[in-house]
């Protein structure tokens, strides 16, 4: 069990350092960092104290703890794949809304110039 955990923290350290260094080079938004910093952080916080993953295990009848760990990734990953999900549809109606009015814009300014 303790080989797992100290790959779990090796992973999640690792983590924690390439998002900082997205944030640092201004690629990841401070709102989705935040997130990523938040799950990054309580992976380490689950990976360094054995205490809490046992415990978390018994009360969620998991037999070995640390697969309690990668249940948790997963879990975090699809929620920010829901996540990513409704901001990429939020941005595909706005896009199309803004078309539309640069069409309408273009047409209007094609018309003046004609009339």
């Amino acid at each position: 069990m303790k080989n797992i955990l100290i790959f779990s923290f090796t992973i999640s350290i690792i983590f924690m350092i390439i998002i900082f260094d997205l944030i640092r080079k201004k690629l990841l938004k401070e709102q989705y960092a935040l997130l990523w910093l938040f799950f990054g952080s309580i992976m380490i916080i689950l990976s360094t104290n054995s205490v809490w993953l046992d415990f978390m295990a018994r009360v969620l009848n998991v037999i070995y703890p640390p697969s309690l760990l990668f249940l948790f990734g997963i879990l975090v990953c699809l929620f920010l794949i829901l996540h990513l999900s409704l901001v990429v549809s939020r941005q595909s109606e706005r896009i199309v809304r803004l078309t539309q009015e640069i069409g309408i814009l273009r047409h209007e300014i094609e018309k003046r110039r004609d009339g």
